[in-house]
């Protein structure tokens, strides 16, 4: 004995596929095309990032070739670079923070004193995007024979930016 019902279930589903396969968009019968939206937001990006966070001092009015770098991260309008805190203290009171200069090669060019970069340097999004890695060289204008020999000198620096 054969049950029809199933069969028929079967033959009723099986049109209604076939039907749905060739269906039509509603309007004119000639239209195959469709808008679609992509969209998304850019959050607010602004930072700074040591990717090199160690290089040699220099003594006297030139800079050597060791370089510290930092990454400049900012899709604002721009960023104000400052040295939030420069500490001399190994040097123990032989030198004052105007003796300490800074000079900036990559997304800025500049060669100032440690007080000037505490004040904060204006950089645009149009260098950053130029390029946003700053490398920083240091050195103290004082000779180092005026210095005390057999010590480890350094200057340590903590780097903030302000975004705009």
């Amino acid at each position: 004995m054969l049950n029809k019902k199933p069969l028929l279930g079967l033959a009723a589903m099986s049109i209604f596929a076939t039907g749905s396969a060739f269906a039509q968009p509603p309007g004119d019968g000639d239209d195959k095309t469709g808008d679609v939206v992509f969209s998304a937001s850019v959050e607010s990006q602004c930072g700074i990032e040591a990717t090199e966070d160690k290089a040699d001092l220099a003594f006297g009015e030139n800079y050597n070739d060791s370089h510290a770098t930092v990454k400049l991260v900012s899709n604002r309008n721009g960023i104000k670079v400052r040295a939030k805190e420069v500490k001399i203290e190994s040097f123990d009171g032989q030198i004052q923070k105007n003796d300490v200069f800074f000079q900036s090669t990559g997304t800025t060019e500049l060669d100032q004193s440690a007080l000037g970069w505490e004040s904060g340097v204006d950089i645009t999004r149009a260098q950053i995007r130029e390029d946003n890695h700053m490398n920083l060289f240091a050195r103290v204008a004082v000779d180092e024979s005026n210095l005390d020999a057999d010590e480890d000198y350094e200057v340590k620096t903590k780097w903030k930016i302000e975004c705009n």
